[in-house]
């Protein structure tokens, strides 16, 4: 009585290559997504001032008189 053997069939490689595509377009769609919601929250941060173009810039550190005067004196005019 010859046994046989019942060997599971590999996924062609079109089956495969579908498979991929399949996964390719669902990450793209995904991708599509996650880009538009990033979009809209930039445009709202400009917008709304949240944005790194909104922040004033920080005043130089004052300077007494005398640190004025021994800056100038010493040569150090910067």
């Amino acid at each position: 009585m010859p046994e046989e053997i019942k060997q599971e069939e590999e996924p062609s490689l079109i089956d495969r290559a579908e498979a991929a595509s399949k996964d390719i377009k669902s990450m793209l769609e995904e991708n599509k997504q996650v880009l538009a919601k990033m979009e809209k929250i930039r445009a709202e941060e400009l917008l709304k001032g949240r944005s790194a173009a909104g922040i004033p810039p920080t005043p130089p550190p004052e300077e007494s008189a005398a640190d004025y005067a021994r800056r100038i004196l010493g040569g150090n005019r910067k």
